[in-house]
């Protein structure tokens, strides 16, 4: 054979070893009665998976035959799809396999049984993922880019930080599922149950969400820009159907009408909210932390509103909501935003409000014209904050929930009852 024909003969002798696995496997599998346990059927049961029972026999057959399997899979996508090409009827358990960083990119993995694989950094770009249990697995930091995963079960899949960019989970089944940090760019995910899924700061920009279901879904700093929200169902199936169009305000909604749990949640923060103003910075932060444990101690509820954001937010509208709210508010006067936030709130909240102000540094000037306002007591001065903790129970606590109770014993009489 000459030098020049080596390649050739080489990919030959490969191509002929990956059919004759192919075909040994085929023998193995045929007849063995491999059983694709029952399919995810929406909200009526916590598990994938009917079990089997079988003989020890039958286990260590089947195991056998999932160990085969395997041994294709890890050849490669072309070897695997010429084998499914051949076989399209054999059922596929790879449930537990170990796949991590597996390059199975446009593999044809329908109806497979994959539950519990460990899949983490695996490029599954392009994969026939269809109608395939995905339940349980570990797929955080894997590629799904361009996958087909539409009507598979995935409830409780970890998709952390896995890339889902132009991914079809059209129908799919993903009860619990962690998507946090994914991205999901342009996906869709048109009719998707997505209850009771983890979102934080999950990339849907350019997403399709149509008729998805999204109760019970957990919503933190999602990208959503030009994303399609339609239809998105906020209720469980044993309530009336409700749907809204922005995933950012299903939780909010869903609240308001359940208005029992909402009067409940608002009564609560308004008797035990503290809500915390001051600097974030040169230990400003670490002084209000403080502040916050000692509160916590007291049974309150403090809330610490971190001023230090990119220039041209404007939050005033939620502090003046978070002080609507609150049973009172402590203000560390050094704060750079403090004095705006003071002038857009103490004219229109009669909250207590009780300013702090370091020893050694005066506050700022116009801070006295808002000493006219009842409910702003005199600065609290501290040396350190040892010294503030310690005098925080009596001189301030202490003091704001005096003129707390003065404050309401005045409604109190004004609207009896």
């Amino acid at each position: 054979m000459s030098q020049r024909d080596a390649p050739k003969r080489a990919r030959e002798t490969r191509a002929d070893r990956a059919n004759g696995l192919v075909h040994f496997l085929a023998r193995r599998t045929r007849g063995v009665g491999l059983r694709q346990v029952g399919r995810c059927r929406r909200r009526d049961r916590p598990n994938a998976f009917t079990p089997i029972h079988r003989t020890g026999a039958e286990t260590c057959q089947n195991d056998r035959v999932k160990h085969e399997l395997l041994e294709v899979l890890k050849q490669g996508a072309e070897v695997w799809n010429v084998w499914r090409r051949e076989h399209p009827n054999e059922a596929i358990d790879l449930s537990g396999a170990k796949l991590r960083r597996s390059r199975l990119a446009s593999a044809d993995l329908r109806g497979a049984n994959l539950a519990r694989a460990d899949l983490r950094e695996a490029d599954l770009a392009g994969a026939d993922l269809t109608q395939a249990v995905l339940s349980d697995i570990h797929g955080g930091n894997a590629s799904f880019e361009r996958a087909d995963l539409s009507g598979v079960c995935a409830w409780g899949a970890g998709f952390w930080r896995a890339n889902l960019t132009d991914a079809n989970l059209a129908g799919a089944e993903l009860w619990q599922g962690n998507f946090a940090n994914a991205v999901l760019t342009r996906a869709n995910l048109t009719g998707a149950d997505l209850t009771g899924a983890r979102l934080v700061e999950c990339d849907l920009r350019h997403a399709v969400l149509r008729n998805a279901i999204v109760y019970g879904v957990a919503v933190w700093k999602v990208r959503l820009d030009d994303a399609i929200q339609s239809e998105l169902v906020i209720t469980q199936p044993t309530e009336p159907r409700i749907t809204v169009d922005d995933l950012e305000l299903a939780q909010f909604v869903y609240l308001l009408l359940n208005h029992q749990k909402l009067r409940h949640i608002l009564n609560a923060f308004t008797q035990k909210g503290v809500l915390l103003l001051g600097p974030f910075r040169g230990g400003g932060l670490d002084l209000l932390r403080a502040i916050a444990a000692e509160l916590r101690r007291g049974g309150y509820l403090p809330i610490i509103f971190d001023f230090d954001r990119p220039a041209g937010r404007d939050l005033t509208e939620t502090v003046k909501t978070l002080v609507g709210l609150c049973r009172f508010v402590i203000v560390h006067l050094n704060g750079p935003s403090v004095p705006q936030e003071l002038y857009a709130t103490v004219p229109f909240f009669s909250v207590p409000f009780i300013p702090l102000v370091e020893s050694a540094v005066a506050p700022y000037s116009m801070f006295a014209d808002l000493l006219k306002y009842p409910w702003v007591l005199k600065p609290v001065e501290f040396s350190s904050q040892d010294h503030l903790l310690e005098i925080l129970p009596q001189n301030v606590i202490g003091a704001a929930e005096e003129l707390y109770r003065s404050r309401q014993a005045i409604l109190d009489r004004l609207f009896p009852g």
